[in-house]
C-alpha cells in the first residue's frame, strides 16, 4: 500500500487510532528498506557499522592507551555499542521534523509520526547488536546467569530515555534551528562522561557521585553488571532514570501536538 494511500487515510483528529499506529509502522518499514536499498550489502551494513566502531575503539583504547580493565573488550564493546544506540536515538531523532519540510508542506502528517519512526530504527538496530554482544560474552567464556532477564528493563528504561530526549529536541529544533549543533557537541561530550571506556571505579570518590547523575552512565553500568558481572543492576537508578524520562517526554510530546499545525510554517 503507497504511503499516499495511508497518509490520506490518517486525518488530524484520530491520533489515536488504529491508522495513525499503522502510519508509524508502514513508515518504519519503508524507511529500512531505504536505507538498506543505497547499498549493496544492505542489511550487513547494520552488523558491519558497529563492529568497525567497536574495531576503532579497541585499537586506540585497548592497544595503543593500554587501559587496564578486567575483561576489557567486552566491557568496552557493551559500552560502545549502548552509546551508539542512545547517540543514534538522540541525534537522528532530533532533526526528523525539520528535514521532513519538504513533505509535511504539501501534506498532513502528524509531526509525532517522524521522530517516533527515527526513534524505532534505531532499536531495531540496537537489538541486532544485542543479540550479538550477548553471544559474543558467552564465546568470551561469560556465564549465563537468571539476571539476563533484567535486560527486558533495561532497554525499555533506555528506549524511553533516549526516546524522551529525540521527541523533545524534535520539538525544538524547528523553532530553534541553532540548537542542532548544540546536539551535536552535546553527545561528542557527553560520549566521554559516560564511562564509555572507563569504570566508575577509576575515578575519584568525589568525583563518582557528579558521574552517577547522568542517567546514561547508570545505563551503561546496567549492561555491564548483568553482561560481564551476572549480577542485578540498580534498579533504584534505573527508577530514577525513566522517571526523569517520563518527566521530559510529556512536555515534549505536548509540544509537538500543539504545534502540530504550525510546524510547516516554521520550517517552510
Amino acid at each position: 500500500m503507497p504511503l499516499a494511500s495511508i497518509i490520506c487515510a490518517v486525518p488530524g483528529p484520530i491520533m489515536r487510532d488504529k491508522h495513525y499506529f499503522d502510519l508509524i509502522l508502514y513508515k518504519t518499514y519503508a524507511d529500512m528498506r531505504a536505507e538498506t536499498a543505497r547499498t549493496y550489502i544492505g542489511y550487513l551494513w547494520w552488523l558491519i557499522d558497529p563492529l568497525v566502531a567497536m574495531a576503532t575503539y579497541y585499537v586506540v583504547f585497548g592497544l595503543f592507551l593500554q587501559t587496564k580493565t578486567e575483561d576489557f573488550i567486552p566491557f568496552l564493546l557493551i559500552g560502545v555499542a549502548v552509546w551508539q544506540w542512545f547517540a543514534t536515538t538522540v541525534s537522528k531523532g532530533a532533526n526528523t521534523v525539520r528535514a521532513a519540510a519538504s513533505l509535511i508542506s504539501q501534506v498532513y502528517i502528524p509531526k509525532l509520526v517522524f521522530p517516533t519512526v527515527a526513534i524505532l530504527l534505531a532499536f531495531l538496530h540496537f537489538v541486532v547488536v544485542l543479540l550479538l554482544l550477548i553471544a559474543f560474552c558467552t564465546f568470551y567464556g561469560l556465564s549465563f546467569s537468571p539476571s539476563y532477564t533484567a535486560l527486558l528493563v533495561i532497554v525499555a528504561v533506555q528506549f524511553l530515555f533516549s526516546g524522551s530526549l529525540a521527541y523533545l529536541l524534535a520539538a525544538l529544533i524547528p523553532f530553534i534551528p541553532d540548537l542542532r549543533n548544540f546536539v551535536d557537541y552535546g553527545l561528542r561530550m557527553l560520549m566521554f562522561l559516560s564511562g564509555v571506556f572507563y569504570p566508575a571505579a577509576q575515578l575519584p570518590e568525589r568525583v563518582q557521585t557528579w558521574f552517577y547523575l547522568n542517567p546514561m552512565a547508570n545505563l551503561i553500568e546496567s549492561y555491564r553488571d548483568v553482561l560481564i558481572h551476572q549480577r542485578w543492576p540498580d534498579f533504584g537508578a534505573l527508577g530514577l532514570v525513566a522517571l526523569l524520562s517520563c518527566a521530559i517526554v510529556v512536555p515534549a510530546i505536548y509540544l509537538l501536538t500543539r504545534y502540530d499545525r504550525v510546524y510547516p510554517k516554521v520550517v517552510d
